[in-house]
């Protein structure tokens, strides 16, 4: 019964959050609508860069109250990641891939550029780059791993790091973020039947393992 009434009310924080953030759309696109209408140029451009803000936390809300995997056609890891955050080998880059796992391991599309987008923004906004993504098949299981080159997180503070709303430092973590970057990540993995895993890296740096069946 405790189990039952635990996740009966988690799902109801869930549509309740969609709800809210489904309201909020049509009122934000209203503001960006009328600031662009804004005569004065440092104006309009405050007020838009707010209604992205808030835009973007509207949609982290959606991501998180999603209760499946999403249905969008499975597309391969490895091209996903090296179409849209390139294969560079340069000393500066901020993205640094090492993809071998192959054409066979494939996310729906949606939530596979969920998953990179929140971890790669979380790195940047909480760590520091270059930010490696790799991936590999091992055991007939394929891995999809993250990490910055930060500070990492302090040990005590990793369960806290993983917990909805919770932002760690306030100070770095802007307008548009809400604390629920490594949370919807973690909901997706599930959903997608694999295994989430965060640690901080023996050699620094923050690291986020996923593992999903072949």
């Amino acid at each position: 019964q405790m189990v039952h009434a635990l996740a009966q009310a988690e799902q109801e924080r869930a549509v309740m959050l969609a709800g809210v953030a489904h309201d909020l759309r049509a009122p934000i696109t209203r503001m960006q609508v009328r600031a662009d209408l804004l005569p004065d140029e440092a104006n309009r451009s405050g007020f838009l860069r707010d209604a992205e803000s808030l835009s973007r936390i509207v949609t982290q809300f959606l991501d998180f109250a999603s209760e499946s995997a999403d249905r969008s056609p499975p597309t391969s890891v490895d091209a996903h990641c090296r179409r849209h955050y390139g294969d560079s080998l340069e000393d500066d880059a901020l993205v640094r891939l090492d993809l071998q796992a192959g054409d066979g391991f494939g996310l729906p599309l949606v939530d596979l550029d969920r998953i990179l987008t929140n971890l790669i923004e979380n790195a940047l906004t909480y760590g520091e780059p270059p930010v490696e993504i790799s991936t590999s098949r091992h055991n007939g299981h394929y891995t999809l791993t993250v990490r910055d080159h930060g500070g990492g997180i302090p040990g005590g503070q990793l369960e806290r790091a993983l917990q909805p709303f919770v932002r760690l430092d306030e100070a770095r973590s802007g307008d548009a973020h809400c604390g629920l970057g490594l949370a919807i990540v973690r909901r997706l993995v599930r959903y997608n039947g694999g295994v989430f895993h965060a640690d901080n890296a023996v050699d620094g740096g923050f690291v986020v393992s996923m593992t999903f069946p072949a």
